[in-house]
Parts: structure tokens; sequence; C-alpha cells
């Protein structure tokens, strides 16, 4: 491969001007993810439930990388919050086009977290899928929804975990 080469690729695959929301952002897996939307031209909304984190995390990329990013604050598992950052993101970027749901949790109690699937307490289960899988949709059904009113289409990447193996 020439420079010529990575110099066309790179034109082809560019994301300048596309804006990206990516839930989990400052997780071990949304990081690396912003990085490569980042490098790739693409602004980011960074959602995340750790305020300091992800605010930190968003002026790093402005610096690193010369895009607009932005963090944004909130839960994924509830329905209010999620439509109204949403509605924050647009307001602040105009559009969204690609969304990359991320964002995953887990408990405090890892004994509890990684119990035989037998003996998983019920309670944990509801703690952990409202963010994993109910955010998830959450996040989803409202960009989804923006994508459509915008009438340009867009692209929703839906990552998953590794933990269930």
């Amino acid at each position: 491969m020439h420079d010529n080469d990575i110099s066309y690729y790179r034109r082809q695959t560019s994301l300048s001007g596309k804006t990206a929301v990516v839930t989990g952002a400052s997780g071990i897996l949304g990081r690396h993810f912003c990085s490569g939307l980042a490098e790739a031209g693409a602004d980011l909304a960074l959602i995340d439930i750790q305020k300091d984190a992800i605010n930190l995390m968003a002026d790093e990329i402005v610096d690193k990388y010369n895009i607009s990013a932005k963090g944004f604050t909130c839960d994924v598992s509830n329905p209010e919050l999620v439509k109204a950052t949403i509605s924050e993101v647009v307001s602040e970027f105009g559009c969204i086009n690609i969304l990359l749901n991320n964002a995953a949790g887990k408990s405090s109690d890892l004994d509890l977290f990684f119990a035989p699937f037998e003996k998983y307490d019920f309670n944990q289960w509801r703690q952990i899928m409202s963010v994993n899988l109910d955010g998830m949709f959450l996040v989803a059904q409202a960009v989804g929804n923006q994508m459509v009113s915008q009438g340009e289409g867009g692209s929703i990447i839906q990552t998953s975990s590794i933990y269930g193996l």
C-alpha cells in the first residue's frame, strides 16, 4: 500500500460532517470507539453516567482530534432522561448520523455479578438488564426516531458483552 492508497481510504471512510452519539463513552471499550470515530472526523456526543469522566474525556478528544465533542450525563435506563439527553444532543449538534450504543452496567458486588446462573439473584439481574438491554432499547428508539425525522437515515451500532460466555 502506498501513501496515496492510505489517503484514498481515509477519504472514503471519512466521517467529517457527521455526528456520532456514543453511550458508555468513558468505559473501557467506549474510549476506543470514541477515538476511532474522532480520528475519522466525526463530531461526538459522549453519553455516560459518570459526569466528571465524560466531560474530561470530551475536552481531551477536542484537543487531540480537533473535532467538536461534548459530554452528556445520562442514566440510559431512564426513558425521560434518555429523551431529554437526545434532545440536548440535537440542540447542540443539529442532527445525529451515528449511534454507537455501548453502555453497560455491572454491580458493585462482583460476587453477585459473577454468580452462577442457577443462583443469580433476580434483583441483580433486573438492575443489570435495565442498563444493558432496556437502556440500549431506549437510546436506539430515541435516536432512531430522530434519524427518521431527519429523513437521511443513519447507522445504529449495538455492542454486546462477552461476559455471558
